[in-house]
């Protein structure tokens, strides 16, 4: 018996949708999916992070064997001893899951593990070219067939892009993304929209979209 094939790659039109669309729910989220302790700009992070996330997990809907990893939020794969992984090496990290039996079989419940990784994504909303540069480097260390960095809009995006551009050919992959969206101190009054570009060998090209 085959191996069930892997859930088809998001499409432009996908990124592009889910993107805007975390941005909007960000921006109204109350913020009410758990206590509320960290800085203003920190919290609205934190919720476009969740509300990416949960675009991923509608995405991923259909597929039951797929897990959307976020430190927003606790998952139920890699749970063992009452403790709940949220974050896995990514800020998310949407990829299929498999059991495999423990060593020690009897009474034992079966552990998880990942089969493949789907789709990894970091953020950074600081306007600061060096924390995108650490941060955008994590995803050379994945190995998901797509990637997407989230930073924030800048007064200059083509020098920030720029940055990114000596990093983006070492990112492993079929595809690299990056979003842009309004830094978290300007969401109440900026009508900014977020940005989309893919990465094509060797520079930034904006996704152009309807979504």
């Amino acid at each position: 018996m085959s191996a069930p094939q892997p859930p088809p790659l998001l499409t432009e039109d996908d990124l592009a949708r889910h993107l805007a669309r975390a941005y909007r729910l960000a921006r109204a989220d109350d913020l009410s999916w758990r206590p509320i302790q960290e800085h203003l700009h920190a919290r609205r992070s934190a919720a476009f992070i969740e509300a990416f996330a949960g675009q991923l997990v509608q995405h991923y809907a259909q597929d039951p064997g797929v897990c959307v990893f976020r430190k927003t939020r606790p998952a139920q794969h890699f749970s063992r001893g009452g403790s709940q992984r949220s974050e896995f090496l990514f800020d998310v990290l949407a990829c299929v899951m498999e059991k495999c039996p423990p060593a020690v079989r009897i009474n034992a419940a079966q552990l998880d593990f990942i089969q493949a990784p789907l789709f990894q994504m970091e953020s950074e909303l600081a306007r600061d070219t060096a924390e995108a540069a650490e941060d955008f480097s994590k995803l050379v260390c994945g190995s998901a067939p797509q990637s997407l960095f989230v930073g924030p809009l800048t007064h200059n995006p083509a020098a920030f892009l720029e940055v990114l551009s000596y990093i983006a050919p070492h990112v492993p992959g079929k595809e690299l993304y990056c979003g842009i969206i309004p830094h978290p101190k300007t969401w109440a009054a900026s009508d900014a929209l977020p940005r989309l570009y893919r990465w094509r060998a060797d520079r930034w090209d904006e996704v152009l979209t309807q979504a």
